[in-house]
């Protein structure tokens, strides 16, 4: 049986081709070639989203080794709880911005009833992967040290990401247990976890919205030179050996994803390890299909569910 693409992502992807078509390409090996394409698919994408109406934005700064990291808050007019998520912006770890995002994490906040705030972490390769994690840490520990000001409960913070900080989430949970460091959850949306990427059939190649040259390029960046053994969960998670006591986690992924057997993988293992997991692979939609196609039914779903499972982690 062949791969079938989910027709309303089909219908949208025939819109969008034009614009896709144009996007400059990337040079393997070159992480600014990808960190521009991932500039203009961020545009493409955002014009098919608008931010909701009954939010607050307000932006603040966050210390990080002398220097300040921008973040934003988005808080509805009715939030649901006193916990917060932490967001971490895809793009392979080399490209995407706060600002690329606004749109996205303002409807995630709106969907939810739940503050979000989205920090701007430092891109590689300037930035190299390990201090990328301990930048989502310096933003948990300022949340948490600043809570009483900004009216958060410090025990109900989540963390979210999708694709490249997805990862980078994932890592930041393995290294926030290894310090003793608690989280109230884990949202990994098609997560890139494997700097091992996998070797691709011929029958999907063509469905694929991110190649193996684009993730291999990211990978590059965020490892820079050898890394050491015992590092390397913080940056690549799916090396971790040993996945007990990291937080609830859900997960999801699209069957035509170059993502979708790693994050399958990390799924089973965190079940095995008697990790509170909700895993969802939705058939006939490929990386970024909520971003592509966010009316379509399938992100619609996925939309929900997502929702749903930060406002149980934050019960």
């Amino acid at each position: 049986m062949s791969y079938v693409l989910d027709p309303q992502l089909a219908e949208q992807l025939a819109i969008l081709q034009p614009a896709l078509a144009a996007l400059p390409a990337v040079i393997p090996g070159d992480a600014f070639s990808l960190r521009s394409r991932l500039a203009g698919f961020y545009e493409i994408v955002n014009q098919g989203l608008a931010i909701p109406q009954g939010l607050t934005f307000t932006d603040v700064e966050i210390p990080y080794d002398g220097l300040q990291l921008s973040a934003r808050r988005y808080s509805p007019e009715r939030s649901l709880s006193k916990g917060i998520v932490l967001y971490v912006h895809g793009g392979a770890g080399v490209g995407g911005t706060g600002e690329l995002y606004d749109k996205i994490v303002s409807n995630y906040a709106s969907e939810s009833g739940i503050d979000f705030i989205s920090l701007e972490y430092g891109l590689s390769p300037e930035t190299n992967g390990l201090t990328q994690t301990k930048q989502v840490i310096a933003a948990w520990n300022w949340l948490k040290d600043s809570s009483t000001d900004l009216d958060i409960d410090p025990k109900k913070i989540v963390l979210m990401g999708d694709s490249g900080g997805g990862g980078i989430v994932a890592s930041t949970a393995i290294y926030a247990r290894d310090h003793q460091i608690s989280l109230a959850g884990l949202v990994l949306i098609y997560p890139m976890i494997d700097h091992k990427t996998a070797a691709v059939s011929p029958a999907l190649t063509p469905f694929l919205s991110v190649s193996v040259d684009d993730v291999t390029t990211g990978w590059a960046a965020r490892l820079g030179n050898e890394v050491e053994n015992d590092l390397l969960p913080y940056i690549s998670a799916s090396t971790v050996s040993d996945m007990t006591g990291l937080p609830p986690t859900y997960l999801d992924v699209g069957e035509l994803d170059l993502f979708c057997n790693e994050n399958i993988e990390w799924a089973s293992r965190s079940v095995s390890a008697a990790v509170q997991t909700e895993f969802h692979l939705y058939p006939g939609v490929n990386h970024g299909f909520d971003l592509l196609a966010p009316a379509s039914e399938v992100s619609q779903t996925a939309m929900s569910l997502r929702c749903n499972a930060i406002r149980r982690m934050l019960a």
